[in-house]
């Protein structure tokens, strides 16, 4: 169920870096964040409908993009549109992820260890975005 209303930000997919930049403002230089979008295999996908729940949009024309941590919902202002964020995002979860890609993006792993474990890096949670604030629990920890 949605929680807070859609909010108008403006996108830039990087598709050699596998990340969708967005900006509160057109004109801004640096982005207010990222989301890093990697392929079928580990469970990114792309869709272009909104979900059941979703409210107060003025455009129908919707895009969800799940990746293994959330969704990410969009709207398009016209079906053009639609179908042309459609068709960038699924060449780049349809494209094999590089051994770069694997150090960048939620791939990207900074172990935090607890007080008993010391520098054993077995177990720990991972910090996949600051920006974003998800976490990724790795086998075998909390």
């Amino acid at each position: 169920m949605q929680r807070e209303p859609f909010k108008k930000r403006w996108f830039i997919l990087d598709s050699q870096d596998r990340k969708l930049l967005y900006f509160k403002d057109p004109l801004e230089a640096v982005e207010k964040g990222s989301v890093f979008i990697g392929n079928k295999e580990h469970g990114y996908k792309v869709t272009n409908v909104l979900p059941k729940g979703v409210r107060g949009s003025r455009w129908k024309c919707g895009i969800t993009v799940e990746t293994p941590e959330r969704q990410f919902i969009f709207t398009c202002e016209n079906e053009r549109e639609q179908r042309e964020w459609m068709e960038a995002l699924n060449q780049v979860i349809s494209k094999p992820m590089s051994p770069q890609d694997y150090t960048t993006g939620s791939f990207v792993l900074q172990w935090k260890p607890t007080s008993d474990e010391g520098d054993d890096i077995g177990g720990a949670a991972a910090d996949i975005s600051e920006e974003l604030d998800l976490e990724l629990c790795c086998p075998g920890g909390p």
